[in-house]
């Protein structure tokens, strides 16, 4: 089986070996060997994991939530982890990320469909917001004076 060096792992990987120590010290990866000149040697398949928890964590997965995937795929349930309710847990919350974007999407849209794109936000509207704002425009800054 063929070994990487981080830096290959790397740039296999498109992301920066910080990532891949990040990962390695949050236990998501498992501890590398090392060559005769110090070098951590990841086995091939590094590259993949590294992938999928870069992506899972884009859509919100947590390291502790990836580190009880990660010990499943590789066959071993991490103690006092109810894998069941974790995923049905993550569905559940996956599901209100889905009815908050349809929400937020309908809103935009309903906005284009009337021609017009100024007034109140419909994003802060559709998500519960109370707060008057143009989309994408914060209320300037004040700066507190100096005494």
């Amino acid at each position: 089986m063929a070994r990487l060096t981080m830096l290959e792992v790397a740039r296999a990987a498109d992301v920066p070996r910080t990532t891949i120590r990040f990962y390695e010290r949050a236990k998501l990866l498992p501890t590398p060997s090392r060559s005769r000149a110090g070098y951590r040697l990841f086995p091939e398949e590094t590259v993949v994991v590294v992938r999928f928890v870069k992506r899972a964590q884009a859509l919100g997965f947590t390291l502790e939530e990836l580190r009880a995937f990660l010990a499943l795929s590789r066959g071993k349930v991490p103690r006092g982890v109810d894998v069941v309710s974790l995923a049905r847990a993550k569905v559940a919350e996956i599901d209100d990320k889905v009815r908050d974007l349809r929400r937020v999407r309908r809103a935009i849209e309903e906005r284009i469909a009337r021609g017009h794109v100024d007034g109140p936000c419909p994003i802060l509207a559709s998500l519960g917001g109370d707060t008057p704002s143009v989309c994408g425009v914060d209320e300037p800054r004040r700066r507190p004076r100096r005494a």
